[in-house]
């Protein structure tokens, strides 16, 4: 996990480098067991994905287009996305 932290930090925090939910719930798990010391950067990296995509949603300059993506991809994350997510952006278009 480490390493994989350090390659995003190396790519300017780019979103491709993130782990999905599903890979960040076995090192949660690890985490949990193991209580080790992590970096700032370690602890971004390991955000869940629910709140990454959250707060992308509340942002009010991301575009209609990106915030049907991760509405559609919300099937397969683990938590349930409130707020905006679930009904009408600010903007009155329903996403």
């Amino acid at each position: 996990m480490r390493l994989a932290a350090a390659e995003w930090v190396a790519h300017q925090r780019a979103a491709a480098y993130l782990w999905p939910d599903e890979r960040l719930k076995l090192v949660t798990r690890m985490v949990d067991r193991l209580g080790p010391e992590w970096s700032e950067a370690e602890h971004a990296f390991l955000r869940p994905e629910a709140e990454r995509l959250q707060e992308e949603l509340d942002d009010p300059a991301t575009v209609h287009p990106r915030r049907a993506a991760p509405r559609s991809a919300s099937g397969c994350i683990s938590s349930v996305i409130p707020g905006p997510a679930s009904g009408y952006a600010r903007t009155g278009y329903r996403i």
